[in-house]
């Protein structure tokens, strides 16, 4: 997985999306729930978007990074991106 973060993305933003529609047509009982899923997999999705970052500086990524994780790595690097180049 750690070469498809982009692919992994997407997957968690289409998930989002249905999960949204989901809440938001649910009953009162349901919409917690689809509430919570929803967000984990936003989350899930930004979390996928930072180690795409990550891999365009040519960083190791093995797990999903937090902001402050991948921050730290990028100015260590003190690289300019891939993608730039």
């Amino acid at each position: 997985m750690t070469n498809n973060w982009q692919g992994y993305t997407n997957k968690m933003l289409f998930h989002s999306r249905l999960l949204l529609d989901a809440w938001e047509e649910a009953d009162d009982l349901a919409k917690p729930a689809f509430r919570e899923a929803c967000l984990n997999a936003m989350v899930q999705a930004y979390r996928s978007l930072l180690a795409e970052i990550m891999t365009n500086y040519r960083l190791p990524v093995n797990q999903l990074p937090s902001l402050d994780e991948a921050m730290i790595s990028v100015h260590h690097k003190g690289e300019v991106s891939t993608e730039s180049l």
